[in-house]
């Protein structure tokens, strides 16, 4: 899961910075679009990190914590602002997304401590 997570996150951010007249269809007009090109690489750089494998057992529960912290970031900034309404709908359809790689990062580091899984 954690690398579809890696692929989703460079899928978006890649998308915010080559289209931005769809981008801004999909997630409403942004005044600062210097702040989404930043995001977006930020979280394409995250991306990048997720889906290149890690055969080493402390890259692999780096890349875990990376995945679960990075998850519940979006997810936090997307529900406080998308519950009330001030950005659009479509961020909470993303955190629900989020808040699955979220649990899919704890699941994963659970079932590694118990030595049931096989390393990333």
């Amino acid at each position: 899961m954690r690398r579809l997570q890696g692929a989703w996150y460079l899928v978006t951010g890649a998308w915010a910075l080559l289209h931005r007249p769809s981008f801004e269809a999909v997630t409403g007009p942004k005044r600062e679009y210097w702040l989404v090109q930043a995001t977006a690489g930020l979280t394409m750089a995250i991306g990048a990190v997720l889906v290149l494998p890690s055969p080493e057992p402390m890259a692999g529960r780096r890349a875990r914590l990376l995945s679960l912290l990075s998850a519940l970031a979006f997810a936090g900034v997307e529900l406080r602002h998308g519950l009330p309404g001030r950005i659009r709908a479509v961020y909470l359809l993303d955190a629900l997304g989020e808040l699955a790689f979220a649990g899919s990062a704890l699941l994963t580091g659970s079932r590694r401590r118990g030595g049931a899984a096989r390393a990333s």
